[in-house]
């Protein structure tokens, strides 16, 4: 037999590195289970900059959409006095409506009755 030729210590420390392999073996599996890839890989860093990216994506999102429910937001205003008698409320999407001139504008410009 072969075994009968290697010293019994040589054997042991075989046999544990063999274990060891085995073990870290696993342990990547779930590394790529549960994170896409092993810590110290080059797949490892492209993994962390996709999420550092897609973290960075998802900010810039939120602040958009934060900024777009400001804007969506109704705004009521009236024309200081002093500027005669025309009285104004302007809604985002809403005609306009002028009180001087009874007529309704449209937000593209146009006029209606």
């Amino acid at each position: 037999m072969p075994n009968d030729l290697i010293p019994k210590s040589e054997l042991d420390w075989l046999a544990s590195e063999e274990r060891r392999r085995k073990e870290k073996a696993v342990q990547d599996a779930e590394w790529i289970r549960t994170h896409g890839a092993v810590p110290g890989t080059p797949k490892w860093y492209a993994v962390q900059d996709e999420i550092a990216n897609i973290d960075k994506l998802t900010r810039e999102r939120d602040s958009i959409l934060s900024r777009i429910k400001e804007l969506e937001r109704p705004v009521e205003y009236e024309l200081p006095k002093d500027r005669g008698s025309i009285s104004t409320i302007d809604r985002p999407g809403l005609q306009r409506f002028s009180k001087e001139t009874g007529i309704y504008q449209t937000p593209e410009g146009g006029y209606s009755n």
